[in-house]
């Protein structure tokens, strides 16, 4: 009490160092109940206004009866800072009821498994206002030493409320710390250093970050539940504070895995691919950026992915200024809320002690930097603590989401701005190996990377390398990566990569919106030969490996079930809806596809097929005729029981089948049969040629063929595309001989499906075998970069 005389009034001294000799457990823990006990001890009772400072306290005191702070969020859609005017708290429009929860990644050998969600909706403000496209909810509230973000029916109501906080003064301290700090334990002043951190506005977010990873440092070395808490709110904080932007996310993100390294290895890992997710969306330019400094950041958690991530990014553009550093070029978050041995820390301008400066940020890092040194001296008090189990903080899928710009960019008006009938529409610079359409999107994979563009425009909406955004140790390269998409709305990409000389293969599912990883397991096994080895059927993903078919669910990437091999090269699968149906060199077998019960086992010749024993669950047994291209033979089979329908010798099958599965359809030229047709495309020998089949789906009968090309190759050059428009596509992925034995190259050609007769006709010489599909008024096909021309 020797240094407060002199410095503040002698009435003043005596009421505080009456508070200072009661038990700790009985001292005021807020300045709210300070100032009360304060006014109580000389005289004036408790309860006082907010006008001003009564009589007998002493000037830079706050009054009491201001708002609690505990839980406020981050400032206004400006994020202007508080300093002392009002903050804006973010109010949910969603009731607390509504907010989902945070989907559970794969269990067993699966890694972490990402947020995912509906799109964002906007936010509502205190004031009427509205922000960004991201919905901020209630931030982590603070309970003694833990702190949870609030989500669900638990949240506390008040978060929700329409509510003005003010932001007071902060008094006036000495160098080396008031009596008000300097007495409470590292316990309090952290709790009080995360409700300050939390209120930070936009402007000194990194600082604020920086912040909180360093709190959480600090109680790593007594609470490891309390460092747990600090690490989550500062999560929740850089992802409010980023309100969608995938860029600025990616930079707090980083910052806070930098800061947690040391005390946290794991959920800096985590952090760090929740970062390089956070920038597929973003421009090259900007994703460069952000990527070397991950890579740097990465170093210490993850040398080996590190090291890729740095050899694919080595000389990045000079960055910008961005959220993660200030006007200066410096990093805000490098010296902030460091103890420079007096007990004060330097602001981010570092001409006065951040104790006496007015944000939250300055008061945050004085509070962190004096329980630093009171928990480095009081280390007798101190207990060993248990690694961090890094389970995340259960953020909000809408608050984790970031905005893919282009998706929202309005497309090309309908009619005449799409052109004629085999005009381009667009064209992006990538080779693909794959393609599937989801819904709006496009996603297509090239090399070690897949990426999705708009359908209508070619717009690019993400681009991710090989298993970027799967916090578990990087693969060694090359990989071998195979790619497919599920069936529209679902939103399914499953990848599969198989680093060479390695008894594994990685499965992951990304999320066609926006890239991010749903969930990722790696399977063990001799990398497949089976072409291709991964599709996406309903709600599965299978991966057919040497060993075994895997079949994953395709949300959480459980092991549904798994058939033992071996599969080879020859092995061909067709679904149709609950049959799967494996087609090799040994045989036919069917299985029931949401379980994998045996069904039914044949060989190629017409010998009855050994039906298996009843499927061991109240499942029913798949019905209807299943069809199949199995070598030179066009096969129906019942789905049930294996037994052969109708088959038809045509000659060598191209090995997609178009069986459009539906009764009565007409054409304008004529009726199809009740089955609907079965349409086929098969090489004949005896013609030197390659023809278009269509069948009765039902009996088998022939309806109509059409010779499409001719060639000396052994194998049918035609691809079936599927039907748009009341129109059967095809595709020649090889040049033909026309009359006279002219050259003819590669070809579109739309057939009427009725008979067979052509409606359209596109050639062009850069058309490769590469993958083709049909979008809803453009094909996109390999020119072979990818390009779409317009249908007719």
């Amino acid at each position: 009490m020797e240094s407060l005389r002199g410095d503040v009034p002698a009435p003043l001294a005596r009421l505080v160092a009456s508070l200072l000799a009661k038990p700790r457990e009985l001292r005021p823990a807020t300045a709210a109940e300070v100032a009360d006990a304060l006014r109580a001890a000389s005289g004036e009772g408790g309860g006082g206004g907010a006008e001003g400072p009564s009589e007998g306290v002493a000037p830079g005191v706050p009054a009491p009866g201001g708002p609690d702070r505990a839980g406020a969020g981050p400032d206004g859609p400006d994020h202007r800072a508080p300093d002392p005017t009002p903050i804006r708290i973010p109010v949910a429009e969603a009731t607390p009821d509504a907010v989902p929860d945070a989907a559970p990644g794969a269990g067993g050998t699966a890694g972490p498994g990402s947020d995912r969600g509906p799109d964002p909706g906007s936010v509502a403000w205190a004031d009427g206002g509205r922000a960004g496209p991201a919905t901020l909810v209630a931030p982590p509230t603070v309970t003694g030493t833990t702190a949870r973000p609030t989500t669900g029916p638990t949240a506390d109501a008040s978060a929700h409320a329409s509510v003005r906080a003010e932001v007071p003064e902060a008094p006036e301290e000495r160098a080396g710390g008031a009596p008000e700090t300097r007495d409470r334990s590292p316990h309090e002043l952290l709790d009080e250093a995360m409700k300050e951190a939390l209120r930070t506005g936009r402007e000194e977010a990194p600082r604020a970050v920086a912040t909180l990873a360093r709190g959480g440092s600090v109680a790593a070395r007594f609470d490891r539940e309390l460092s747990g808490a600090l690490f989550g709110a500062a999560e929740w904080y850089a992802w409010s504070t980023a309100a969608g932007d995938g860029t600025t996310a990616a930079a707090l993100l980083t910052l806070l895995a930098e800061g947690v390294a040391a005390a946290a290895p794991a959920r800096a890992g985590r952090l760090l691919a929740r970062a390089e997710q956070a920038l597929f969306p973003a421009p090259p330019d900007a994703r460069a950026v952000g990527l070397a400094r991950i890579a740097r950041a990465m170093a210490p958690v993850s040398p080996e992915r590190a090291a890729l991530l740095a050899e694919r990014h080595p000389r990045p553009p000079e960055p910008h200024p961005s959220p993660a550093t200030d006007d200066r070029g410096t990093d805000p978050g490098g010296d902030t809320g460091r103890n420079t041995g007096s007990g004060t820390a330097t602001d981010t301008a570092g001409t006065r002690p951040a104790s006496t400066a007015s944000t939250p940020a300055a008061r945050a890092a004085a509070l962190v930097a004096t329980a630093a040194e009171l928990s480095a001296r009081d280390s007798a008090g101190a207990v060993p603590t248990e690694p961090d189990p890094d389970p995340g903080p259960d953020l909000p899928e809408e608050l984790t989401r970031v905005r893919v710009p282009a998706a929202e960019t309005p497309g090309p008006p309908p009619g005449g701005a799409a052109g004629p009938a085999g005009a381009r529409r667009w064209q992006v610079p990538v080779v693909p190996d794959t393609l599937g359409p989801a819904g709006d999107r496009l996603v297509w994979s090239d090399g070690a990377e897949t990426g999705a563009v708009r359908a209508d425009t070619g717009h690019p909406l993400w681009t991710a390398h090989g298993d970027a955004g799967v916090a578990a140790p990087a693969l060694p390269e090359p990989v071998d990566l195979r790619s497919a998409v599920g069936p529209t709305g679902t939103g399914t990409v499953a990848v599969a990569l198989a680093p060479a000389g390695r008894p594994l293969v990685r499965v992951l599912v990304r999320e066609a919106r926006d890239g991010r990883v749903r969930w990722w397991r790696d399977l063990p096994g001799a990398p497949s030969t089976v072409r291709p080895p991964l599709r996406v059927a309903g709600d599965l993903v299978l991966y057919a490996g040497h060993e075994a078919l895997s079949a994953l669910d395709a949300e959480t990437g459980e092991t549904v079930w798994r058939l033992p091999g071996p599969f080879d090269a020859s092995l061909v699968t067709t679904v149709r809806e609950d049959c799967l149906v494996l087609a090799d060199a040994a045989g036919l077998r069917g299985l029931r596809l949401p379980d994998g019960a045996p069904l039914w086992t044949r060989t190629r010749n017409e010998a009855p097929p050994r039906t298996a024993a009843d499927p061991p669950s109240a499942l029913p047994l798949p019905s209807g005729p299943v069809h199949l291209a199995d070598g030179t033979v066009l096969r129906a089979l019942d789905a049930g029981s294996g037994r052969t329908l109708w088959r038809h010798a045509a000659g060598p099958l191209a090995p997609r089948l178009v069986v459009p599965g539906t009764a009565g359809r007409r054409s304008s030229q004529g009726p199809w049969g009740p089955g609907g047709p079965v349409f086929a495309a098969a090489r004949l020998p005896a013609e030197g040629a390659d023809a278009v089949l269509a069948l009765d789906a039902d009996t088998g009968a022939l309806l109509w063929q059409r010779r499409s090309t001719r060639h000396d190759g052994s194998r049918c050059a035609l691809e079936l595309l599927g039907l748009r428009g009341g129109l059967l596509y095809v595709k020649a992925t090889r040049g033909g001989r026309g009359r006279l034995g002219r050259p003819l190259p590669p070809f579109v050609e739309a057939l009427d499906p009725a008979t067979g007769k052509p409606r359209f006709h596109w050639a062009h010489p850069s058309l490769t075998p590469g993958p083709t599909t049909l979008l809803d008024t453009l094909a996109a096909l390999p020119l072979p970069s990818l390009t779409a021309i317009t249908l007719p």
